[in-house]
């Protein structure tokens, strides 16, 4: 029998792990304010990296998992790199597109990115979520999206959705901000999905609404397309009333948001690029604005980046600071520019160790929304790699690491089925 603690010290947990449950929801709210906060809170994901860092040791220890490993082991193979590779001049010549610290220092914004939240995570992995804080979670991200789509609204001169219409979306920042509020409209899908009130229902619903009429007229098609796939995969998580519910649920909103985009497109207009891109199947599908301009298509970036590594640099690639910005538009095609195609292994291992404890809960064949919820959120840094740079952007990163903490955190909270005697 496991020696008792002593009374003392679980009252002192249970308070730290309430004051860590807190500092979670804060900052899911706060990286949701991020592009409107003040020049003051400019290091406040540090602040929380170091309260959750002071968290673990109030704990008295850390639960190491292989998913921490691997995110020290990245931290370790970009330290390699930075001393045993040349300095390398960009590939690509973007000082348009990104910021001059990144063009200053861009082995330190890789830096920053990986260490930023491995404290989160470590925290999670070793307090673990109860249900009913998943209950929590999952409303903190559904209101977070709609504080965060209001405040970047005010923040930018009362921008409008007639606005958003006509400039295609370009002041949103449909490739950061809203990968981030379609990442937390995961917690209005899971709701939509659970036993809650009609009046809950409904106001998830409108929440949904709203990011989706966003998503739709800022032309973030990987947006869309994310938040399609994962309302359908989650909608055959459940059975039964839940799943009539949640589909009559699903129905009433895809309607609205479509009469809604349709009529404000009617009424006041919309710009050529978002009438090109939903005017058809094949323009939602298309990759190139134009036939004519083949460097657009995103398709053709990826292309002509691969085409750009040396045959040699595929194993060893061609130096962390060749790829400061966007490049290629694909982060699997950056990763491999800087450090070969050991090195993009390395960098996702973490997020496909989170994708495997989803599978584990599937084998075991529990039926639950959490358990599909687990596998949406384990995706996320997978799905919009494909597009951008989901474990370095500001808002995606964030998404991406919250997604391995909480899959690591989810699995402790379900029950494993007892073992049959032998």
């Amino acid at each position: 029998m496991p020696p008792s603690r002593p009374a003392g010290v679980s009252v002192l947990r249970r308070a730290g792990d309430s004051v860590g449950f807190a500092a979670l929801l804060l900052l899911m709210l706060g990286v949701a304010l991020h592009f409107v906060l003040p020049p003051s809170f400019l290091f406040y994901r540090e602040s929380f990296a170091i309260a959750f860092a002071i968290l673990i040791i109030l704990r008295g220890g850390v639960r190491v998992t292989s998913e921490v490993v691997a995110m020290l082991g990245f931290v370790v193979a970009l330290s390699l790199l930075a001393i045993l590779q040349p300095p390398t001049p960009p590939l690509y010549d973007e000082n348009e597109v990104i910021s001059a610290w990144q063009a200053e220092h861009p082995l330190m914004s890789q830096f920053r990115s990986a260490l930023i939240y491995i404290p989160m995570v470590a925290y999670l992995a070793t307090r673990g979520i109860s249900h009913s804080e998943v209950v929590v979670i999952a409303w903190t991200m559904t209101s977070a999206a709609a504080i965060g789509l209001v405040a970047f609204v005010l923040g930018n001169s009362g921008l409008g959705l007639t606005q958003l219409a006509l400039s295609g979306g370009g002041e949103l920042g449909y490739l950061d901000f809203l990968p981030l509020m379609a990442f937390y409209g995961l917690g209005g899908i899971y709701l939509l999905h659970s036993e809650v009130s009609v009046v809950a229902r409904t106001i998830v619903s409108l929440v949904l609404l709203a990011v989706g009429l966003v998503i739709i007229l800022s032309t973030g098609r990987q947006n869309a397309l994310w938040m399609g796939l994962t309302v359908v995969v989650v909608l055959f998580s459940v059975s039964g009333n839940t799943r009539r519910r949640a589909l009559l649920a699903t129905v009433i909103t895809a309607g609205l948001l479509g009469a809604a985009a349709t009529w404000y497109v009617m009424n006041f207009g919309a710009s050529d690029k978002l009438l090109e891109r939903y005017g058809s199947f094949r323009g939602f599908f298309e990759l190139s604005s134009s036939p004519s301009v083949v460097s657009n298509s995103r398709l053709d970036l990826a292309l002509s980046g691969c085409k750009m590594i040396p045959p040699v640099a595929w194993l060893v690639g061609v130096g962390l600071e060749s790829c400061p910005g966007p490049g290629p538009h694909c982060d699997y095609i950056r990763q491999v520019m800087r450090g070969g195609v050991a090195f993009a292994a390395v960098a996702y291992l973490p997020f496909a160790m989170a994708l495997t404890r989803w599978w584990r809960l599937r084998r075991r064949e529990i039926r639950s929304p959490i358990v599909t919820w687990m596998c949406c959120m384990a995706m996320f840094p997978f799905f919009f790699g494909m597009f951008g740079f989901p474990r370095e952007d500001a808002c995606k990163a964030f998404g991406s690491f919250l997604a391995v903490g909480l899959c690591i955190a989810f699995e402790r909270s379900i029950p494993r089925p007892p073992q049959r005697a032998s």
